[in-house]
């Protein structure tokens, strides 16, 4: 019985440092911080104060589109209903993709994220 709570002492150890190790690598810190950033920005808000928060964008297009479609597609669902006339991207982190779609009228009207 020992053996084993001693077998599931280690297991668990081993489990908490690689995800804390994982947790704090510099990918996933870049991409906790530019979320915090990007919670920021509401519908509505125009480009300018979008681009003086995250910076100068990575891309830009007329069609949305995240690191992967699979298990994004209620994003791109709401894309579709959104009416945005162009996309911003940043990318972030190993895989993370953050757009900021907008109207004609240069005011976000989505914002979504997502990674592989």
């Amino acid at each position: 019985m020992r053996l084993i709570s001693g077998i599931m002492i280690f297991l668990c150890a081993v489990s908490f440092t690689a995800w804390y190790k994982i947790y704090q690598s510099p990918q996933v810190k870049e991409v906790r911080e530019f979320k915090a950033v990007v919670s920021k920005i509401d519908l509505g808000t125009d480009k300018k104060t979008v681009l003086q928060l995250l910076g100068n964008p990575n891309d830009q297009s007329d069609k949305f589109q995240l690191a992967q479609v699979e298990g994004y597609a209620a994003a791109y669902q709401r894309a579709a209903r959104s009416k945005s006339k162009y996309y911003m991207y940043w990318f972030k982190g190993i895989d993370h993709v953050f757009a900021v779609g907008f109207d004609k009228d240069h005011k976000v009207t989505i914002i979504e994220n997502g990674g592989t």
